[in-house]
C-alpha cells in the first residue's frame, strides 16, 4: 500500500517539469496582470481652455492667445510629475509702440482657481516654444508656446505677464483668464 502523502521527490519523478514551460507560464501570468493594471489606469480628457479675452492689450504690446491646451514634448528622459500634465499656451506678441518690449518666457506665470501659482517649465517645453529672450517693437511679432506643468485636474488658469519696458516707462502687465 502506498502512503497517502508522497515526498517532493516522488512528485517530481511522476510529473517532470520542463523549465522552459514553467518560465513561459510565469511570463504569461505576469503579462496578464500587467495588462490588467494598464487597462485600469484612469485616463483623463485632454485639457483645453478658452481665453478671455482672446487678445489683451497693454501700453506697448498686444498679446493674442491662439490656443491653450495640453501638449507633449519630445523629451524621452523627462516627464511631468505623476498626476501632472504639460499645458501649452500658444500666443502671439505684437509690439504696438516704438519702445522695444522685452519678451521673456520665464516671466509668464499661471495661477489656478485655488490660488496656486505655476512658473514656466524650464526643461519640458512644447514646440514651437516661445523664444526664451527676445523683444518686439512696433509691428513686429513673436509667436510660440509657453509651457506650464499643472495638475491634470486643473479646470481654469489665469495667465499673468508683466515686464519693465524701460526705466522711464515702467511696468506693463497683462492678465488673461483661461477656462473650460
Amino acid at each position: 500500500m502506498k502512503p497517502a502523502f508522497s515526498s517532493a521527490g516522488d512528485r517530481a519523478a511522476r510529473f517532470p517539469v520542463n523549465p522552459r514551460a514553467r518560465f513561459l507560464a510565469v511570463l504569461s501570468c505576469a503579462a496578464i496582470v500587467g495588462s490588467t493594471f494598464l487597462a485600469c489606469k484612469k485616463k483623463h480628457a485632454p485639457l483645453r481652455l478658452t481665453p478671455n479675452p482672446k487678445t489683451a492689450v497693454a501700453r506697448n504690446y498686444r498679446l493674442t492667445i491662439e490656443g491653450a491646451e495640453e501638449c507633449e514634448t519630445d523629451a524621452r528622459w523627462l516627464k511631468p510629475a505623476r498626476g501632472n500634465i504639460l499645458f501649452g499656451i500658444d500666443m502671439t506678441i505684437e509690439g504696438t509702440s516704438n519702445e522695444s518690449v522685452g519678451v521673456y518666457a520665464h516671466e509668464f506665470k499661471a495661477t489656478d482657481l485655488k490660488g496656486k501659482t505655476y512658473t514656466t517649465s524650464v526643461l519640458l517645453r512644447c514646440k514651437p516654444e516661445l523664444d526664451a529672450i527676445d523683444s518686439v517693437k512696433k509691428n513686429e511679432k513673436l509667436r510660440g508656446i509657453v509651457t506650464f506643468e499643472v495638475p491634470e485636474s486643473t479646470s481654469g488658469l489665469k495667465l499673468y505677464y508683466g515686464n519693465n519696458v524701460g526705466p522711464g516707462i515702467g511696468r506693463d502687465e497683462i492678465n488673461v483668464e483661461l477656462s473650460r
